[in-house]
């Protein structure tokens, strides 16, 4: 299974390939980097909206010399434009976590960030968006826009926090909210 993908406009695009001995990352023609499974400590898998990206899913990989990977849903393709590819990320994920547990059976997978990164990141949002409500209320009065914005910004905290509470996944079998809708 093979996943190309082109994380940011700075880095140039790479395929990432699920084999039966390891995970490769192929970047460019001659650069290829081998990941055996049995080095994989685990999988985090989340639902994580950027700016540009509200609709962003990662699968990071943390490997037992503590290097951490993240392969995203998304695809840069122009300035603030990037492109879904939640159905090969999908399958790519699906099969990249039965041949991990495959091989390495000690791997954890998750559905989350780690609780205390997660929660900590959550309030500090909220803080901003709470922040910028207020800051906008002072300068211009109660606003419509503002309360769009500040529905807008609640509405995907509160999808986040929803989609990605921290618990560990059993087996192989991939809760559908820690993957992109198709």
């Amino acid at each position: 299974m093979n996943y190309r993908v082109k994380p940011n406009a700075f880095e140039t695009a790479h395929t990432w390939m699920v084999t039966e001995e390891a995970l490769i990352k192929e970047e460019k023609e001659a650069h290829i980097t081998k990941i055996p499974y049995n080095y994989i400590k685990s999988i985090r898998l989340y639902f994580n909206p950027l700016k540009y990206r509200t609709y962003n899913y990662e699968c990071e990989i943390m490997t037992t010399n503590n290097q951490k990977i993240k392969i995203q849903s998304t695809s840069y393709k122009s300035l603030a434009t990037f492109d879904n590819q939640a159905e090969t990320y999908n399958t790519f994920v699906k099969a990249l976590i039965t041949q991990v547990k495959d091989k390495n059976p000690s791997t954890q997978v998750f559905n989350d960030l780690n609780k205390s990164k997660f929660i900590l990141s959550n309030l500090f949002t909220l803080l901003v968006v709470i922040l910028v409500f207020l800051a906008l209320s002072a300068f211009a009065g109660p606003l419509p826009a503002g309360l769009i914005m500040f529905g807008y910004y609640l509405f995907y905290i509160i999808k986040g926090f929803k989609k990605n509470w921290p618990k560990a996944i059993d087996g192989v079998k991939i809760p559908s909210k820690v993957l992109p809708s198709i």
